[in-house]
C-alpha cells in the first residue's frame, strides 16, 4: 500500500499492511470485526471501519514485542489466532486477533 494515512497519534504515516481481522475485546472478551493498519514505523491501530478514527493502537517499534499463534475455539470466529504482546518498563499490552487462514495469520 503506498497511500499515507493518519494513524493514532495524528501523524501522517505510511501504511505497510491493512485489512479486516477479528479482535478480542480486552474486558468482555468478545470477538469483533475491526479494520487494522500497521504503519511502516510499527504502530498497529484498529477501528470499526476504514474511515472511522482509531479505537486503539499499540506501538510495536519499542519494548519487547512477541507474537504467538493461538487456536481460537469461539463459535463464529476464525480458528487462526495470533497473540501480540508488548512489554516495556511500565506495562504489558496484549492484543488478540483472528483470521480465516494460517497463511494470513
Amino acid at each position: 500500500v503506498s497511500d499515507p494515512t493518519t494513524l493514532g497519534d495524528g501523524a501522517n504515516q505510511h501504511v505497510a499492511l491493512r485489512g479486516w481481522l477479528m479482535k478480542r475485546s480486552a474486558y468482555l472478551k468478545r470477538w469483533n470485526s475491526r479494520f487494522f493498519r500497521l504503519s511502516a514505523s510499527g504502530e498497529l491501530s484498529w477501528s470499526a471501519t476504514p474511515a472511522a478514527p482509531p479505537r486503539g493502537f499499540v506501538d510495536l517499534s519499542e519494548g519487547d514485542v512477541r507474537c504467538a499463534p493461538v487456536q481460537v475455539a469461539a463459535q463464529g470466529v476464525p480458528a487462526f489466532g495470533l497473540a501480540i504482546s508488548r512489554r516495556d518498563a511500565t506495562a504489558v499490552t496484549e492484543v488478540f486477533v483472528a483470521t480465516d487462514s494460517d497463511e494470513t495469520r
